[in-house]
């Protein structure tokens, strides 16, 4: 197999990568974060912070943990994009609305920054586009923090669903038009990236501030998985939701 995108490596890591805890470390241990604690008082007090949940999270999707340091640049990220919305509350109550009707997701119109990827969302800023799409279609780019340019991002990923052959970014479906690909993401819990698309992830490798440490060398990707009537079929066999 060739060796895999720097980008898919490190936003998609596979359990194998995890640090794993030493016997020299002294202490008591959290095995979702991999820190360890003088007393049973600091490790209770540790699991009620969010930085832990999260790590609980991935431990449970069988991802590795991400450090206490990323993990706050990560939520600073999303602050900074929710603060964006205060003060306007008729733009909060559209980015709120439903948007899984079919009718809404099948427009046809051109992505342009502030619009929403999926539906007719029209908001203000780039900012509030992504704020619309993570609560209307759970769809997230992958760590912010690190992204350099939020518009070269959007609109690679917008070229994928509007330029032919109108691709699923989750499953690689095709389809006739913009606003049946879109039709399609939404209904089927599709408006995500996937990590298997290779072409989208190296497009968005560029836009993407990776620092030397977290550049997992000499790491393959699985195989890529298939697609059987219609359903994503991941290389152990089981489908993806």
């Amino acid at each position: 197999l060739a060796q895999a995108p720097l980008f898919s490596l490190v936003f998609f890591p596979r359990p194998a990568t995890a640090p794993q805890p030493t016997m020299a470390t002294a202490g008591i241990m959290c095995t979702s974060c991999l820190q360890t604690f003088a007393t049973s008082a600091d490790l209770r007090a540790h699991y009620q912070c969010a930085w832990h949940l999260n790590n609980a999270k991935r431990k449970m999707q069988s991802l590795p943990p991400v450090s206490e340091a990323d993990f706050a640049a990560e939520e600073q990220a999303r602050t900074a994009v929710e603060e964006v919305t205060k003060g306007v509350g008729h733009l909060k109550q559209r980015a709120e609305a439903p948007a899984h009707a079919p009718a809404a997701a099948a427009v046809e119109r051109k992505w342009a920054p502030g619009r929403g990827l999926f539906d007719g969302f029209e908001g203000g800023s780039v900012e509030e586009s992504l704020l619309h799409m993570k609560r209307a279609q759970g769809f997230e780019l992958p760590d912010v923090a690190k992204c350099t340019d939020l518009v070269a991002v959007l609109r690679v990923i917008a070229d994928r669903i509007e330029q032919e052959p109108h691709s699923c970014l989750f499953c690689g479906n095709t389809f006739n038009t913009a606003g049946a690909v879109r039709s399609h993401m939404v209904n089927k819990n599709h408006a995500r990236l996937g990590a298997y698309d290779e072409d989208l992830l190296d497009a968005l490798e560029p836009f993407y501030d990776i620092p030397e440490e977290e550049i997992l060398a000499g790491e393959d990707r699985p195989d890529s998985p298939n697609v059987v009537d219609g359903k994503l079929v991941l290389p152990d066999g089981r489908e993806a939701a």
